[in-house]
């Protein structure tokens, strides 16, 4: 009888022991359970500077994003992203427990000021207390448990498949001063895309990232730029980048071998500023351009493959610099290049790449001197050039060409209505005379010949005024096209003092349309080539 009792209460205990066991581990059976797909969301996207037709992009820009992320792309979930969706969710039941704490002290601190008796306000308070002390028992068990996730150690990474939310039909709405992360838990969102759209000099830039707002996880960031209409180009390639990272695809080590050692280096538009320090890149297709100062600049897309190293080499053809003088007929002017000063006319220079644009002041009028190296001839020493300068201030000139321009045209406005009032007068009279309505007399004859004669003069006069609108139309568009650079020309060999030589004027990267490429990358499997 006493040995059934003594089992009773132990298995009471265990049975006690087992309840407490579950109900500590419960959480982690949640987070246990596994949900085979990580969600991709996209926000619409911020613009900056577009123009009126293109602003629309940015509602149009992140679907097709998702769009041709849209494919069947498995990602292998790393062990530090589930340790902290397991903190988030923890941390989240943590602070409703709180939440629900604070409404029953809300609750309770309200029963004082209720009309009921004191008897069912003592229940009441009672039961409150009672709960309120069960929730502050939860709430530690909680922190417990949130000790316990941050210690625990993932044993494997998980594979899911990649879908969208929505099936990308809608665009997920962000909201200012809201914590990310349980925002995208609240839907079931694994990661959002985001972005910017630029204009830069009238050129669409697209920024895009990928966040999954969880603390100490990593945001990737990608950017390309081109064309307007080239948009689907751009975010094409945009999302072959982004579907690496997305499939936690293994990291590309790029190392550089650059010549000359001066050059900057641009990938996807982003400056590369320090060349001994290898970067990291993913799978894909990206645009390396490259200049410097002397070198013909190159640009080319260069293919990402799944090597572990890779090296980058880019060796920029030298220019070859052409020696030329600029001098005119008459006088002495300063030349000035990209707001820098040179000095005065006969002046030295040397020039590289095919086009560079002289700034000339002669008499404080300027004049925008193109120089076109393919024109000129291949010859030792110096070759002379000159070109026709301006001898009024455009803005002067243009501006009383207008004048005369709009006086003209008020002129000839004024003419053209008089001149058709007199044929009309003078058609009328002439058929009242002839039709026996009007008496056919000297006077009326007389008088019949002189408007005839008024007629002919007003016609007169407003042919040459029209006339002359358009001969001052065709001035005032010479004159405007004084504002355009002239071109430099070869003249001959005539001996003239020279100044100093400069080499300071260089080709800029925008004026050289016809530069070849080379650039080149050798992938390497391993090693770095």
């Amino acid at each position: 009888m006493i040995l059934m009792k003594y089992m009773k209460e132990q298995n009471k205990w265990r049975t006690l022991v087992l309840i407490l066991f579950l109900f500590s581990t419960l959480p982690f059976f949640g987070q246990e359970k596994k949900d085979d797909n990580w969600v991709l969301a996209a926000t619409e996207f911020s613009i900056q500077d577009l123009p009126e037709l293109y602003k629309e992009y940015a509602i149009t820009v992140p679907k097709m994003v998702l769009l041709y992320l849209d494919t069947d792309m498995r990602r292998t979930v790393p062990m530090d992203e589930k340790k902290a969706r397991s903190l988030l969710e923890t941390g989240q039941k943590k602070l409703k427990l709180i939440k629900e704490r604070a409404a029953l002290i809300k609750e309770k601190d309200t029963l004082f000021l209720s009309v009921e008796s004191k008897a069912a306000k003592k229940k009441q308070l009672k039961k409150l207390e009672k709960d309120i002390k069960k929730k502050e028992q939860e709430i530690e068990r909680a922190k417990e448990n949130i000790k316990i996730a941050d210690a625990r150690q993932f044993s494997k990474e998980d594979i899911k498949t990649v879908s969208l939310w929505k099936t990308g039909s809608d665009l997920f709405n962000t909201e200012k001063h809201t914590n990310l992360a349980e925002k995208l838990q609240e839907q079931k969102i694994s990661a959002l895309v985001s972005g910017t759209l630029k204009d830069i000099a009238g050129y669409l830039s697209v920024s895009v990232s990928i966040t999954t707002g969880l603390a100490n996880m990593p945001q990737y960031h990608f950017s390309d730029a081109g064309k307007y209409e080239d948009i689907q180009e751009i975010v094409k390639n945009l999302s072959e980048q982004m579907q690496m990272v997305i499939q936690n695809a293994k990291p590309v080590t790029v190392y550089f071998d650059i010549e000359p050692k001066t050059a900057s280096v641009y990938i996807q538009d982003k400056k590369i500023e320090d060349f001994s320090k290898p970067i990291i890149l993913y799978k894909g297709s990206y645009t390396v351009s490259a200049s410097a100062t002397g070198f013909i600049s190159a640009t080319q897309d260069v293919q990402i493959k799944d090597d572990t190293l890779y090296s980058l080499k880019i060796a920029l053809k030298k220019m070859t610099a052409k020696t030329v003088t600029f001098y005119i007929p008459k006088g002495q002017a300063d030349i000035f290049f990209d707001t820098k000063y040179f000095g005065l006319t006969p002046f030295d220079v040397q020039l590289y790449g095919d086009k560079n644009l002289l700034d000339i002041s002669h008499n404080g009028v300027r004049t925008f001197v193109l120089v076109n190296s393919k024109k000129i001839k291949d010859i030792r020493g110096s070759v002379p050039i000159t070109a026709s300068l301006n001898k009024i201030t455009t803005k002067d000139k243009i501006e009383k060409q207008r004048k005369v321009l709009y006086w003209s045209l008020g002129a000839f406005y004024i003419a053209l209505p008089i001149d058709m009032i007199l044929r009309g007068v003078l058609a009328d009279k002439r058929n009242a005379y002839e039709s026996g309505r009007l008496p056919q007399t000297d006077k009326n004859a007389s008088s019949i010949k002189a408007l005839s004669i008024s007629s002919n003069v007003m016609q007169g006069v407003t042919i040459c005024l029209g006339v002359n609108y358009f001969i001052q139309l065709i001035r005032y568009l010479v004159a405007a096209d004084q504002s355009l650079p002239k071109e430099a020309i070869p003249t001959e060999n005539v001996p003239v003092q020279r100044k100093k030589t400069s080499s300071a004027l260089v080709e800029k990267s925008d004026l050289q349309t016809d530069a070849k490429q080379d650039l080149s990358q050798q992938p390497s499997g391993g090693k770095t080539q």
